[in-house]
């Protein structure tokens, strides 16, 4: 957001220190560091005052928040008049249950995963006072991403992934995406964009 985006000012937060202190140093590596900040922050109520963003941004992250209409409410309590909510996230097919296909993808991955599908997410932006909602799905886009991901595995990155981290890892890590694969490409395992603004 800082160098692409030309951002004037970028708050990063993560509940992991380890995290935050790894995107410290590689703000300062890049001459970022005036710029970008980041903060290690306690699961629920945000630490900053009303309407101190322009902007509210995450990417695969909430997919780990069990109660997304507080965050949301929290996203939503932060932003100024006008300000921007933008999203990137994994969701479910329809239905009230996931798939054991998106099962197993969340028992590989070793994360708590807590997944809506694209009319439950609108709904919450929604009811939290969010204005123009807007949720794109990605799984045509993402399907074609995830077979290429898999093909360098199997490809030329499998000669540079075994000497690394060895052959269990790689034939777990070669699983873990087959079952991507499929999961996309039945639709029960959908990643999404969400936009929309707080009036």
């Amino acid at each position: 957001m800082a160098v692409e985006h030309h951002a004037r000012s970028v708050t990063g937060i993560d509940v992991e220190p380890l995290v935050v202190n790894r995107a410290t140093t590689r703000a300062r590596e890049r001459g970022q560091d005036e710029r970008v900040r980041f903060l290690a922050v306690e699961p629920g109520p945000l630490p900053f005052a009303d309407g101190f963003f322009d902007v509210v941004f995450s990417k695969d992250a909430i997919i780990h928040v069990r109660d997304k209409q507080a965050l949301l409410g929290e996203a939503h309590r932060v932003l100024c008049t006008g300000g921007r909510l933008c999203i990137g996230d994994w969701l479910r097919g329809e239905g009230d249950e996931l798939d054991p296909l998106v099962e197993r993808f969340v028992a590989d991955s070793g994360e708590e995963f807590y997944m809506q599908t694209l009319a439950e997410l609108g709904a919450i932006v929604s009811s939290v006072g969010f204005a123009d909602v807007e949720v794109e799905d990605r799984r045509d886009w993402y399907e074609k991403e995830a077979q290429n991901e898999l093909a360098r595995l199997r490809g030329p990155l499998r000669e540079l992934f075994l000497p690394r981290f060895g052959e269990d890892f790689y034939d777990a890590t070669v699983q873990f995406w087959e079952t991507v694969v499929e999961s996309t490409r039945l639709g029960v395992l959908r990643p999404a964009h969400v936009r929309a603004y707080r009036p």
